[in-house]
């Protein structure tokens, strides 16, 4: 027995498969343990998965419903409702979606230990400031109702403490990603079944595009390399695993024949053995979506930003060009095409890499050291 058995777990998330990475690797600690674990989010396939690992789901349509402030108000009323009704000993809320309706209802149904936690940046830094502003202030809300918030990188545990969240609330646990989940898999089957799934032939070259910012810049970026690289290589497909099947995204893939986007956020399980690279378009650290795949084996293309060298060792993993050199990034997407070889050892190294920097299960460590915390300590915020 430990400190954490028979005590009830609820994480809220916006989508279940956001609680994927890392937080897949923590659910499946905290049920180790002992702990009864319920995941309330919108519903979806994933359901199934977590039921199978004797994890309890509760659908929600919208955790943080659109329009005015009534609306907000009535979904926030029914959470706190929705929580107290499972009286859990501790409630863990997950992005910038449940935050502050997630804290805030958890602490209005008087549940005893509040974890929240910032995945990817706090705010988008290149965004509007309107947005930045009001960004810092609903995690400072959300953290002002937490007994601890939990953080992926070092620039937001300092930033955090410059909108005066206490130093002791504080937890840098690292980013990580579910290596069981997401790994290797080039079966002729699992790739057949993957480009299957994304519409493209069994020969092209298949090139996965992550991290691109959901903007204008995204979209025009990804159009300038989809006609150079057309170009050059026709048959070379780009697919775009972070986008949404409306607005500029689908002008893109209609103008430029060689670009596929897929259904989704990652279009989750199994898609990447349908890849034979990645282009990590990351700015400041990297994006889920990139760490999925260099944990999947791929090789990475990735421009000079912090997270791009972050994601990727030049000549080791893949290649690193200049930000905004469309003819350097297309010669490299296209030297890697060209050479099996080389992409089967980049790849090797991307999950060795991943392995040594990004691996879930020691986040899933230290936030179980966090619920025991909670465990054994009055939760005062």
């Amino acid at each position: 027995m430990t400190d954490l058995a028979g005590r009830r777990l609820v994480h809220v998330a916006a989508t279940g498969p956001g609680l994927s990475d890392p937080s897949g690797p923590t659910l499946a600690a905290a049920v180790a343990e002992g702990m009864e674990v319920v995941v309330v989010s919108a519903p979806g396939p994933f359901v199934a998965g977590l039921r199978e690992q004797g994890i309890g789901h509760v659908p929600l349509r919208r955790v943080d419903p659109p329009g005015s402030a009534t609306r907000r108000l009535l979904a926030g009323r029914g959470l706190v409702r929705l929580l107290a009704g499972l009286g859990p000993d501790i409630v863990h809320t997950h992005g910038p979606v449940p935050a502050p309706l997630g804290p805030v209802a958890a602490r209005a149904a008087t549940v005893p230990g509040v974890v929240h936690s910032v995945h990817g940046p706090l705010v988008d830094p290149h965004g509007p400031p309107g947005h930045r502003v009001l960004g810092y202030g609903i995690e400072r809300l959300a953290a002002a109702c937490s007994r601890f918030v939990l953080v992926e990188h070092p620039d937001d545990v300092a930033l955090l403490r410059r909108l005066r969240v206490p130093a002791d609330r504080i937890v840098l646990v690292g980013a990580g990603v579910d290596l069981e989940r997401y790994r290797p898999r080039r079966s002729g089957a699992d790739v057949a079944r993957a480009r299957a799934a994304l519409g493209i032939g069994p020969y092209a070259p298949a090139v996965g595009v992550v991290g691109c910012p959901p903007d204008g810049e995204g979209p025009r970026a990804l159009a300038a390399v989809a006609t150079r690289l057309y170009d050059v290589r026709p048959e070379i497909v780009l697919v775009v695993l972070d986008a949404g099947a409306a607005g500029p995204w689908t002008a893109v893939a209609a103008d430029c024949g060689n670009v596929v986007l897929a259904e989704g956020r990652v279009a989750e399980d199994g898609l990447h053995a349908g890849l034979d690279m990645v282009v990590a378009a990351d700015r400041d650290r990297p994006s889920p979506s990139t760490l999925r795949a260099l944990a999947g084996g791929l090789p990475a293309v990735a421009t000079a930003t912090p997270g791009g060298r972050q994601a990727v060792d030049d000549g080791v993993n893949g290649r690193v060009v200049p930000v905004g050199a469309v003819g350097a990034l297309v010669d490299a997407v296209v030297e890697l095409a060209g050479d099996p070889a080389l992409r089967g050892t980049m790849g090797v190294r991307s999950r060795i890499r991943a392995e040594a920097l990004w691996d879930g299960r020691e986040v899933a460590r230290s936030t179980l050291d966090v619920y025991r915390r909670l465990a054994v300590e009055p939760s005062t915020v």
